[in-house]
């Protein structure tokens, strides 16, 4: 991955973390061993695995939904797409967390990368992050320039949400609401309860606007863009599925193979597809690779 990806961004930002490598030890001492053991492990640099690690929060497009099954059961999707399907399609993995020795949450990963960009914490809320396109905003350098004063990334935020003890799904909104973060994004949180689905729009510092659930709308979902301000697309593709299937016949099985594998809204980088409920403790992971789509769990 690092190999590709020095051919696709600027030497200067690739120099910005060779020379601040040092400072992350202080700020951010988890994610630094971790990519320090990492670079070890493989033969590179420090620098250079913390560089790819950080590439998700500027360049990653995605799809996320949370709907309300007729049933009233709360459920949540997303496709993950990024750049190099074939590499990183390779290295999806289950990630299984412990908390006071017991697995607690759960979330489909990519080997090499710190923190939960897609989650379930049993009994409680699943989560998916979303890159967010605006104003410029999602720009690598104030990014790291914000996590070197000492700002969480958002991933290691959701992983921390993931495994913070006797955790609910209100107490989850409110810290990926409330918590700094060094960079901007959406942050999509289902529960159990009947209304419990949100998406957060989040500034690095706040929120600038939320959809949630309610008794008039069964499902929120959420691209890259703020749809509300300008029009997208695969967004409204996403609508148009989810309008299609219905609340009557969406389940965990359709609202992948029928809205998010729907023509617009699957993409030719998308690198696994889920479907998550903590009210039924389930989450099934969906590989893409060219044409054929597979469960991970049938490898």
């Amino acid at each position: 991955m690092e190999t590709l990806f020095i051919h696709s961004i600027a030497q200067t930002k690739q120099d910005f973390f060779k020379d601040n490598i040092d400072q992350f030890s202080e700020v951010n001492p988890h994610a630094y061993y971790a990519m320090e053991t990492l670079a070890q492990k493989i033969g590179l640099e420090t620098y250079q695995t913390f560089f790819v690690n950080s590439i998700v929060d500027f360049s990653s497009f995605c799809t996320s939904i949370v709907a309300r099954m007729q049933n009233g059961t709360i459920i949540h999707a997303r496709n993950l797409d990024f750049d190099f399907p074939d590499v990183l399609n390779r290295l999806v993995y289950l990630a299984l967390y412990k908390v006071d020795g017991k697995i607690a949450a759960e979330a489909p990963s990519i080997a090499g990368y710190i923190g939960s960009y897609t989650g379930l914490r049993y009994d409680s809320f699943t989560v998916s992050y979303n890159v967010r396109f605006i104003r410029n905003l999602s720009n690598i350098e104030i990014n790291m320039e914000k996590e070197l004063a000492g700002v969480i990334p958002t991933a290691q935020l959701i992983q921390e949400t993931l495994i913070q003890e006797g955790i609910n799904f209100k107490q989850a909104v409110q810290k990926l609401s409330n918590t700094e973060i060094n960079t901007p994004c959406y942050i999509i949180v289902g529960g159990i309860q009947k209304n419990d689905g949100i998406v957060i729009t989040r500034e690095r510092e706040g929120v600038n606007h939320t959809n949630q659930l309610s008794d008039e709308q069964w499902y929120v979902a959420q691209t890259n863009m703020d749809y509300w301000l300008n029009k997208d697309v695969r967004y409204e593709q996403t609508k148009e599925g989810l309008d299609k299937v219905g609340q009557e016949a969406i389940n965990l099985d359709n609202i992948v193979k029928q809205v998010l594998w729907q023509d617009g809204v699957l993409q030719s980088i998308t690198i696994f597809s889920a479907s998550l409920s903590a009210a039924l403790n389930k989450n099934d992971i969906y590989l893409i690779k060219n044409e054929n789509r597979y469960n991970l769990y049938s490898e």
